[in-house]
């Protein structure tokens, strides 16, 4: 019986790894790069450098923040932003970051029944230590 060839096997399995991890290390240059524009104060860069992310990995909790943010920055409609954060809610209940700037954001826009609701989420989401949230909360208030 005669052996199979491995080499062409392993050269095909090669090929696919490196597709794979080519398209890893572009959802990190994005996150990277929309993480940097939003440090500038770049918020429609932060924005789209944000969405690429997201339409490689859906489930990027950060760049979905990060988009809301940016969004929020640059003047976006309440009512896009406030779907943008419905969305968010609805993928990740529990987040304290993403209740934080959601009850300061429903504070300033003149929803604070709604803004109550979130800070109470946000309360229970946050048994433990949550000081830089609790901050973020603080600030976003102040703002009004």
């Amino acid at each position: 019986m005669k052996k199979p060839k491995i080499m062409p096997v392993i050269w095909l399995l090669a090929c696919f790894m490196g597709a794979a991890s080519a398209f890893g290390d572009e959802a990190a240059y994005y996150r990277q790069k929309a993480a940097q524009a939003f440090a500038d104060q770049r918020y429609l860069q932060a924005a789209s450098f944000a969405a690429q992310a997201l339409s490689e990995n859906r489930q990027d909790r950060q760049m979905h923040i990060l988009l809301i943010l940016a969004s929020d920055k640059m003047g976006a409609g309440r009512r896009h932003v406030s779907d943008l954060y419905q969305q968010a809610l609805g993928l990740y209940p529990a987040s304290p970051k993403l209740l934080a700037h959601a009850s300061g954001f429903y504070q300033r826009t003149g929803n604070p029944g709604y803004a109550a609701r979130l800070a109470d989420a946000f309360e229970k989401a946050c048994r433990f230590n949550c000081i830089d949230y609790r901050k973020i909360m603080t600030a976003e208030r102040q703002t009004n």
